[in-house]
Formats: structure tokens, C-alpha cells, sequence
């Protein structure tokens, strides 16, 4: 698998998912390489959750839908994992 084309997915994501996060600097994701292609796990402050994922999981299905389509045209299976950091007391 190139690492260009898991450089422009990174990217791409990271700044969509940045532009709707209320603390864009609490956003990270984490590239993990399957067989099959890759993993995008996005972490991100559980007040910003609710804004990725969306009402009905409208948002996050459209990051799925369109990391596949990337994945699907380069010949790699990608997916999407989403993660909130833990509670701090």
C-alpha cells in the first residue's frame, strides 16, 4: 500500500474532522495497517463525539463512505474505529 495514498486519506480526514470538533486540537488519529489496508482511529474529547459522529451516525457513516471509496479505488479495504480519550476526574 503506498504511503502517499495513507498520507492524503490522513489528511484529508484530519482536517474534516477538525473542522467540525469544538477542541480541534484534542484530535488525533491513529494510522493502524492491516492485510487488508488500514484502520483511521480517530480520538478525539468526548464533548466533540457528539459532533463526528452526528445525529444518527450521519457524519461518521459519510467519513466511512468516503475512506472506502478511496480504499476501494487503490485496492486496500479502509476503515474508520472511533474513540473518546477517558474521562479525567
Amino acid at each position: 500500500m503506498p504511503q502517499q495514498e495513507l498520507c492524503r486519506v490522513y489528511s484529508l480526514l484530519f482536517r474534516a474532522v477538525c473542522t467540525i470538533a469544538l477542541h480541534p486540537a484534542d484530535v488525533k488519529i491513529t494510522v493502524i495497517r492491516t492485510a487488508e489496508g488500514a484502520t483511521f482511529q480517530i480520538s478525539a474529547n468526548p464533548e466533540d463525539l457528539r459532533n463526528i459522529v452526528g445525529q444518527g451516525g450521519g457524519i461518521a457513516r459519510s467519513f466511512t463512505v468516503l475512506i472506502s471509496g478511496i480504499g476501494l479505488r487503490a485496492g486496500q479495504h479502509y476503515r474508520l474505529s472511533l474513540e473518546r480519550f477517558p474521562e479525567t476526574s
